[in-house]
């Protein structure tokens, strides 16, 4: 099962650290990884001792913070990466000037997380905070769109202040609360391990994805194609915290006779 398991890891990773250089071939590798993970999963859960072990997720929120997780990932990193390229392409600014630009909002991130965070937990649930924070990606996502468009530097500052400020410093929280919904704590230690791999996990991809689209450069036509990918992954996660599970249906007991 370990042997099984590196090798599909490995195939996946490769797949999403070449994606920029594979094309679109990649989607049959990625594929074949996560089948392969799949058909993996199923054989493990038959064993009388499963190599993963059991019970870790008994509550459904936790796989919904686990993809949540995923998605912030695959869609916060490749923002930044699009943001930061952007200025240097388009506006000409410096590495070190764009580094400086970024500085201060890892501050306000600090701060967000100790006075701000608290309030939206007692208002909102761990969900709740979790669509924000993707909300808020969103809107900063369109509003790299509109700095892409005008060249006028406000919109680049105004969305990194609310994906770097806000959207992070309450999504990492949230999601990590989701994950560990219900979740025992003697498998506190592996799950925590889990959503930080997938997250990593999610962070390639999102990178590796609008790799493909830069193949050509970075024009302001690819720009614009990185951006909706980041927007397509938020619409994705809103989707997968706004879903609600549907009830086990109750099985209905014989009549007596």
């Amino acid at each position: 099962m370990a042997a099984w398991l590196t090798v599909t890891l490995v195939l996946f990773s490769y797949a999403i650290h070449e994606a920029a250089g594979l094309g679109w071939l990649v989607l049959p590798g990625l594929g074949l990884a996560v089948g392969s993970g799949i058909v993996l999963l199923r054989v493990d859960r038959r064993k009388a001792r499963p190599f993963f072990g059991s019970g870790v997720y008994p509550d459904r929120e936790a796989y919904r913070g686990l993809t949540g997780f995923i998605l912030l990932g695959a869609a916060f990193l490749p923002f930044v990466f699009t943001c930061t390229l952007s200025l240097y392409t388009l506006l000409g600014r410096s590495i070190l000037a764009i580094g400086l630009l970024l500085f201060p909002y890892s501050i306000g991130s600090a701060l967000v997380s100790k006075y701000l965070l608290p309030v939206l937990f007692r208002r909102l649930n761990p969900r709740g905070v979790g669509i924000l924070s993707i909300g808020l990606l969103l809107v900063g996502d369109v509003l790299l769109m509109a700095g892409i468009s005008s060249r006028w530097e406000g919109w680049w500052l105004a969305a990194l202040l609310l994906v770097n400020t806000f959207s992070i410093s309450i999504g990492y929280p949230a999601f990590t609360v989701l994950s560990l919904t219900g979740v025992p704590s003697e498998r506190q230690g592996i799950a925590a391990g889990i959503q930080s791999t997938l997250n990593t996990i999610g962070s390639g991809l999102g990178v590796s994805l609008i790799g493909l689209c830069l193949t050509r450069g970075a024009t302001e036509s690819a720009l614009f194609a990185c951006c909706g990918i980041v927007g397509v992954l938020c619409l994705l996660a809103l989707f997968v915290l706004a879903w609600r599970f549907a009830p086990k249906k109750a099985v209905p007991l014989p009549p007596q006779l």
